[in-house]
């Protein structure tokens, strides 16, 4: 996905009620928001990159802002499961990192949709465990979970709409995980 694809899906789940900011950013980013909730979605590259290397994305990563007993933190979510220092990237003084497990194939180019699950998920206030189980090792298995939250997401017109159609999303693969 691209910064355009993106800003569209997002600017969606804001029009929805989903998510109230966000923030679509390259690799030099490196003013934090002061408020919550917010997602910051970043490219590892930076715009001079692209320019360079029209042909090559770069990988995304995100960031969502909340509380934490009154105190702004951030949780980050990295869909190879690296912190943001591999990437050499700016980051806030605190964050907590979701997780360090890989989930995305290297071959894969999903990491745009990892980053719109792991945001409308905390949006939802779906916990990290959750989100984590539904992630699995079958890296091919959630590349199909998320091109159907994906269309998921294009299909919904309203936020009850959207939130239950995550849910019944959710529900299905926690029945059927046995299949893959």
């Amino acid at each position: 996905m691209n910064d355009t694809q993106i800003k569209s899906v997002l600017q969606r789940l804001q029009k929805l009620g989903i998510i109230n900011y966000f923030i679509v950013t390259d690799k030099k980013f490196s003013a934090f928001p002061s408020f919550t909730p917010c997602v910051i979605i970043q490219n590892t590259k930076s715009e001079e990159d692209f320019f360079q290397n029209p042909d090559q994305f770069g990988h995304w990563i995100c960031y969502y802002s909340y509380l934490d007993d009154n105190k702004l933190s951030y949780m980050y979510f990295d869909s190879y499961g690296k912190s943001p220092q591999k990437y050499d990237l700016q980051f806030p003084k605190t964050y907590i990192n979701s997780s360090d497990t890989s989930y995305q194939s290297l071959t894969s180019k999903t990491c745009g949709l990892y980053c719109l699950f792991f945001t409308v998920m905390m949006s939802l206030n779906i916990s990290l465990l959750t989100i984590h189980s539904m992630l699995e090792v079958n890296k091919c298995c959630n590349d199909k979970l998320l091109l159907e939250f994906y269309e998921t997401l294009l299909k919904s017109n309203t936020k009850r709409k959207t939130v239950l159609s995550v849910h019944k999303l959710l529900e299905y693969y926690r029945k059927n995980k046995q299949i893959f």
